[in-house]
């Protein structure tokens, strides 16, 4: 495992899109620690969109913050994708399929 050449505490002052290239390059866990706390009240604000469900608020920021982890890891620098046009699809399939009954594996809406 390559070891960061940044110190954790300098993440803090990296943008989003340099913080996702060093974790996908070094696997820096600093890197994805920041990263989720930077986007952990979007996923938290996504959950809230579903707080009228039968669903507890904590199931369904676990939900959104499974989704954000997930986005986390499937983003690509290379595609020149927004990291807010990456997750939220995924935030939203993720809250959708817990809430219709499925559960998080089962079928997905066509």
């Amino acid at each position: 495992m390559a070891v960061s050449t940044i110190a954790p505490r300098g993440l803090d002052r990296l943008s989003d899109e340099e913080l996702l290239e060093i974790y996908h390059v070094e696997r820096d866990p600093f890197a994805r620690e920041e990263l989720v706390k930077r986007f952990l009240s979007f996923a938290r604000n996504l959950a809230l969109r579903y707080v009228h469900s039968r669903e507890p608020l904590d199931d369904l920021v676990q939900v959104a913050s499974v989704g954000l982890l997930n986005a986390i890891e499937r983003f690509r620098a290379g595609a020149r994708e927004e990291v807010h046009e990456l997750r939220r699809p995924h935030h939203r399939g993720r809250a959708q399929a817990a809430l219709s009954g499925q559960g998080l594996d089962g079928p997905r809406p066509p």
